[in-house]
């Protein structure tokens, strides 16, 4: 699921499916696996990037999404 990619120059998309709700359930895989990727970069710059995303629930909707990508493919 990780991709190499400028997550950097992306934060500020981040940011915005981190903050919109909606925005997220609407995500693509791409724009999923970049939020991932950004998420696990962080990691390595600013440690408890990781615990936070998953305590805010933003982690587990990127989750809820993926699974209904999937459901719409079969």
């Amino acid at each position: 699921m990780i991709i190499p990619f400028d997550w950097r120059s992306w934060s500020e998309e981040a940011e915005r499916y981190q903050m919109d709700p909606e925005a997220l359930q609407a995500a693509d895989l791409l724009t999923l696996r970049k939020l991932l990727t950004a998420h696990v970069r962080a990691e390595r710059f600013a440690e408890g990037h990781l615990a936070s995303v998953f305590e805010s629930g933003h982690i587990t909707a990127i989750l809820r999404r993926l699974k209904q990508i999937r459901k719409e493919m079969t």
